[in-house]
């Protein structure tokens, strides 16, 4: 059983591997259905990245994709997840998205928080970053709520970290 980490209305759930391919399939858990418009593309990209990982030996841990879970009915709604364990530096990476049905709850922000609070909890990770397009301001307000600040830029992306 992969990691679960609770928040007020959800819960954020790590896929194991072969949950991961049966998503790529578009193989939902009959547990757990997926709310319309999920799995994203941006799904597809990071369990894509998540499975190739694995089957060229890496072991991410806990530091893998999680689906964002309603409470209240066990709807997945998204994902969040990192792109990776922590680097020589104690950084992780993280992203995150949900189905469009899903946007304007904060549904994004309490995900966010929650992971953020997970993963500095672990000894081993010092920071946690993130980045989004200069034109996704929706994405830029939820690393804000969740406490992240920016930090730098480039020609594409704004990105932002936590402590």
């Amino acid at each position: 059983m992969g990691n679960l980490i609770g928040s007020e209305r959800l819960w954020l759930r790590q896929l194991e591997a072969s949950e991961a391919r049966a998503l790529l399939q578009g193989k939902a858990d009959p547990e757990r259905p997926w709310m319309a418009g999920y799995p994203m593309q941006g799904t597809l990209i990071a369990v894509e990245a998540f499975v190739r990982a694995i089957d060229n030996g890496a072991d991410p841990g806990a530091y893998g994709v999680y689906q964002v879970v309603r409470s209240g009915d066990d709807m997945v709604v998204g994902d969040i997840g990192f792109h990776g364990p922590p680097d020589q530096r104690g950084s992780v990476t993280v992203g995150y998205g949900l189905a469009p049905g899903a946007r304007g709850r904060g549904y994004a922000t309490e995900a966010l928080r929650a992971v953020v609070a997970w993963a500095l909890e672990q000894p081993e990770v010092a920071a946690v970053e993130a980045d989004t397009t200069h034109a996704n301001l929706p994405s830029q307000r939820v690393m804000e709520r969740a406490g992240m600040r920016l930090y730098d830029r480039s020609d594409q992306l704004r990105f932002y970290r936590v402590p």
